[in-house]
């Protein structure tokens, strides 16, 4: 693999970690991250995870003034950590690796970004990726309902019966 693409991809994972920890979705991006890196080996992910947590108790609270020298040494020793898991693999193990990261990193991205606010609903759910007030006064009823595709040509009013 090019040392390009190792560093790149430690890179971003470094990055991932920091942004994650101490976030909602830290969790699932920790566990996600050591079964990754432990390449099925227990003993690994165990040793893996031990270190995320440590990880995430060093860092102090993101703060604007702060100078963040402790985040960046953080994000470059997990970059450091996760270029040499992808070194020593063969060639064909570490693209596949790699890949597996850069998809965990970018979703990590784009949950930090958004706040973790994603939204997904399957079999007719309905999926809110963030706030939402549903409020009936006086008496009245309320519901949450979205419906995609066409609108019936006359759809009934609130209070009226549907005709056939």
């Amino acid at each position: 693999m090019l040392a390009e693409t190792i560093t790149a991809v430690a890179a971003a994972g470094g990055t991932a970690v920091i942004a994650a920890a101490g976030t909602d979705l830290w969790t699932s991006f920790r566990d996600r991250l050591a079964k990754l890196l432990g390449r099925g080996d227990a003993e690994a992910e165990q040793t893996i995870l031990q270190h995320l947590e440590r990880t995430a108790a060093e860092l102090p609270p993101a703060s604007p003034n702060g100078s963040g020298a402790t985040r960046s040494q953080l994000e470059a020793a997990w970059a450091g950590q996760i270029a040499s898991i992808l070194r020593t693999l063969p060639d064909y193990e570490g693209e596949e690796l790699a890949g597996r990261l850069q998809e965990l990193t970018a979703e990590i991205a784009l949950r930090a970004k958004t706040r973790g606010n994603i939204a997904e609903a399957r079999d007719h759910g309905q999926a809110i990726g963030g706030d939402m007030n549903i409020n009936a006064e006086n008496g009245g009823y309320a519901a949450g309902q979205m419906n995609f595709g066409s609108m019936p040509e006359n759809p009934p009013q609130p209070g009226q019966t549907p005709s056939a």
